[in-house]
């Protein structure tokens, strides 16, 4: 079991994510997802596009890489996904999968330092 601090920072990057998600126009379904053992951090939807968010935490200064997700990653997210639209009865156009970098400043503080959709 994940300990209580750790659990309530994810929270924390999970809410200051879709916030920066909600502010660039996407409808926010859900968060910490889970089901069967996969989880999704944070479920959007923008018109018929249904958006999954994979958050990454990173220090301040520490280099983002280029290659954010794995293909497994990006795989397992797909079916995730699929997983989340079937339980919840709904079908969408499209499915983008996003990653958010967040970081921890000099001061302590969490932000969203970098988010995109991920390549391939």
């Amino acid at each position: 079991m994940t300990p209580a601090p750790l659990r309530d920072q994810a929270a924390m990057d999970r809410q200051a994510v879709a916030a920066c998600m909600q502010a660039a126009g996407m409808r926010i379904l859900n968060q910490a997802w889970r089901h069967d053992g996969r989880s999704l951090d944070v479920v959007a939807a923008q018109d018929r596009t249904l958006i999954i968010c994979h958050i990454k935490s990173a220090e301040t200064g520490d280099p983002v890489p280029d290659g954010l997700l794995t293909q497994g990653q990006k795989t397992r997210l797909r079916r995730t996904a699929a997983s989340w639209m079937i339980a919840n009865g709904v079908i969408f156009g499209e499915l983008r999968i996003d990653v958010a970098i967040v970081v921890t400043d000099a001061a302590g503080a969490r932000c969203v330092a970098a988010y995109q959709p991920a390549a391939g």
